[in-house]
Order: C-alpha cells, then sequence, then structure tokens
C-alpha cells in the first residue's frame, strides 16, 4: 500500500426537509372530531348489521314456529281422517251400540249447547282388524264367550287387543246373526259382557267357531292446555289413557253431512243415496225426523247412521306470540277466527294461525243402521 496515498472523505449534502415529497412534510394525526365522526359512522354500520341479524333470526324462528304448527295440523288431520275412514268397521247393518246409538260416529262435547268451546267425537271401529272365533257354542241369554283362534287362521294374540269398555262384536255368518255387546272382564280366554241396564245378555244363540271382533273407542279432543288428545282403554280394568298428539291446537271443529234424502220428515223406508243433502253442527238436534214417528226429538237412532261425510276443521298457533303484530286492524287479522258453530275471539295477538279443513267421506257408516225395524 502506498504510504503516501491519503483517506479521502466523501461528504454528502446537509439533510433537508424540503428533499421530500410535499404530501409525507404536510402529513399530520387525525384531529378528534374526524375521530369521532368515524366512530359514529362505524357504530351505526355494526348496528345495522346487528339489527339485520336480530330481526333475520326472529324471522327464522317464527318460521320455525310456523312449520312446527303446520306439522301438528298435518299430524291431527292425518290420524283424524283414518280414524273416520274406519269408523263403524266391523259394525254389521242393524248393529247398535247399546244405550246411545253409537253406530260408528258419536259427537259429544261442543256438538250440542257449547259452540264457544272446541267439538271432541268418539269414533268406534274394529281398528286393529284382529279377530277370534267362538271356541264353543254361545247359547241364548248367555254372558260369556269362550274365545280362541281358528286352525285355519291362527290370528295371534288377538285376545290381548280386548278391552274392559269395548265392544264385542259376535256374528254367525251362515244364519246372518249378530250382535254387540260391552265387554264387562276379560280373563283368559274368557270374555264376559255387561248385562247393567240398558246392555242385555245374548239375544241370540252363536255355533262354535263364530266369528268375534273387538270394537274399540278412540276419542279426539282438545284439552285445557290447547292440546290435541287420543283417549285410548289401556288395560283390562277399563282404565283410559289420552296421550298427546299435536301442541298448539286452537280449535277443533266438525260438521256433519246429512244423508237426509232429499225429504223431512223422513220415511220409515226411505233408502239413503250416498249423498250429502245438508251439513250440520249437530245430528242429533238437526231438525230431521230421521226415525219417521213425526218427532225431532234429537233422540232418533237414524240420525248418526245417515251420516255421509264429517268436515273436519283445525286451527293451530305458533307457540309464541310476535308482539310486532299484536296490533287492532292488522292484515290479515290476527284471532282465532270463526269456525263452524264457534264465533272469532276478536281479541288481536301475536300468534301466526294455520287452519286446515278436510271433507271425509266415511266408507262403513253406510252399512249399518240405514233400515233398522220400527
Amino acid at each position: 500500500m502506498n504510504k503516501n496515498h491519503k483517506k479521502k472523505w466523501v461528504s454528502f449534502p446537509a439533510f433537508q426537509l424540503s428533499s421530500f415529497p410535499a404530501v409525507l412534510r404536510n402529513s399530520r394525526g387525525m384531529t378528534l372530531i374526524e375521530v369521532m365522526v368515524a366512530s359514529a359512522i362505524s357504530m351505526i354500520l355494526v348496528m345495522a348489521f346487528y339489527s339485520a341479524m336480530d330481526y333475520q333470526q326472529k324471522a327464522n324462528v317464527v318460521q320455525d314456529q310456523i312449520t312446527k304448527a303446520q306439522e301438528n295440523i298435518r299430524v291431527a288431520m292425518g290420524m283424524i281422517e283414518r280414524d273416520l275412514r274406519m269408523a263403524a268397521y266391523g259394525l254389521n247393518e242393524q248393529m247398535t251400540l247399546t244405550g246411545t246409538h253409537r253406530q260408528g260416529i258419536y259427537p259429544t262435547a261442543g256438538a250440542s249447547g257449547a259452540p264457544g268451546t272446541p267439538d271432541s267425537i268418539e269414533i268406534w271401529a274394529n281398528f286393529n282388524d284382529k279377530k277370534l272365533y267362538a271356541s264353543a257354542a254361545v247359547a241364548v241369554g248367555a254372558t260369556t264367550v269362550s274365545v280362541g283362534t281358528d286352525p285355519a287362521d291362527n290370528t295371534k294374540d288377538a285376545l290381548s287387543y280386548f278391552r274392559v269398555g269395548d265392544y264385542l262384536v259376535i256374528r254367525d255368518p251362515v244364519a246372518n246373526k249378530t250382535e254387540a255387546k260391552l265387554i264387562s272382564a276379560v280373563a283368559a280366554t274368557l270374555i264376559t259382557i255387561s248385562t247393567t241396564s240398558p246392555n242385555t245378555a245374548f239375544a241370540n244363540a252363536y255355533p262354535q267357531y263364530s266369528e268375534v271382533r273387538d270394537i274399540k273407542k278412540h276419542t279426539y279432543a282438545v284439552d285445557n292446555n290447547g292440546n290435541l288428545t287420543l283417549t285410548l282403554v289401556v288395560n283390562t280394568a277399563g282404565a283410559e289413557s289420552s296421550p298427546l298428539l299435536a301442541e298448539n291446537i286452537e280449535d277443533l271443529q266438525f260438521a256433519y253431512g246429512m244423508d237426509n234424502n232429499t225429504s223431512s220428515p223422513l220415511v220409515a223406508t226411505a233408502v239413503p243415496d250416498g249423498t250429502v243433502d245438508a251439513w250440520v253442527n249437530n245430528p242429533l238436534g238437526d231438525g230431521v225426523d230421521n226415525d219417521g214417528n213425526g218427532v225431532t226429538d234429537g233422540t232418533d237412532a237414524r240420525d248418526l247412521s245417515r251420516i255421509a261425510a264429517v268436515r273436519v276443521t283445525i286451527v293451530a298457533r305458533t307457540a309464541q306470540e310476535d308482539k310486532s303484530w299484536a296490533r287492532a286492524g292488522a292484515t290479515p287479522p290476527f284471532f282465532r277466527p270463526t269456525i263452524e258453530d264457534r264465533t272469532a275471539d276478536g281479541t288481536h295477538d301475536g300468534h301466526r294461525r294455520r287452519i286446515m279443513e278436510k271433507i271425509v267421506f266415511v266408507r262403513n257408516l253406510g252399512l249399518i243402521g240405514k233400515y233398522l225395524p220400527h
């Protein structure tokens, strides 16, 4: 290295602010007002977002409740329709269940004297389609039937379906004789019938292997909690149970299509033609002399046998109220509507409602009670 070489220092120009762009030279922080305005806008956007989310959530809840109400109606209507189509199955022509003329269909609460409440209905039929056979002949005046299975049929466990409070129907197909009797006891293979008035012992004799069927009662009603129930006999002591079928059912109404054969009063020999001549809420009080005795007494045995169809109407509502709808003048109005002989509530609330109506033509009722002797 050259000792005479000297280091040369390079001098740089002094740092000057003017050498930076103007936009950087003039940069400053946000003022308080600017921060507050930005914060306010952000809060408005956040609130709008959450408001939209809340509205959507409430809409989803309402829609979910409406869906459940529709499901409740479909379940209820399906079961009632099925049983109405079964009504009187297993009963035979000219047969009447003792005492109250229960010929497959019997209107109960709401049908007479109580139009301000939901209706209820009893439906009688051989719902399980099970049958047994008399294992021994049954004499006139007998009160018991010994039953068993026919080797050719071998219906198993049919006896387990027979309950105290059901009706036993015994039929001799050869002699075309049949009777329906109230069951008072079931033990082993022996079925005992009631003879407590108005029930009586067997009026006819029946040979061995006469057909024996079980006729049950299904009662549909709305309980005090707004639940549709189906009341069934559940054991051989005659105890009944009412399991819940559908919740939040606000109204259940029935109307009955009467085959009055276009004449009133009816003559004793009038033959029904299977058409609906009039819709009534109470078949026993329809003002038609259905037994041809010249008196509309409300107890005519043929009144119920003249039912050709049943109109079923069910009103379901959402479990919770939507307060935004609970106002007078809402369109559509939000209150229980007028259905059949029950007038509207008229008090607005926030319950959404769904209504289903169906006309069910009975299949088996026309086979019984049409030609009762007078």
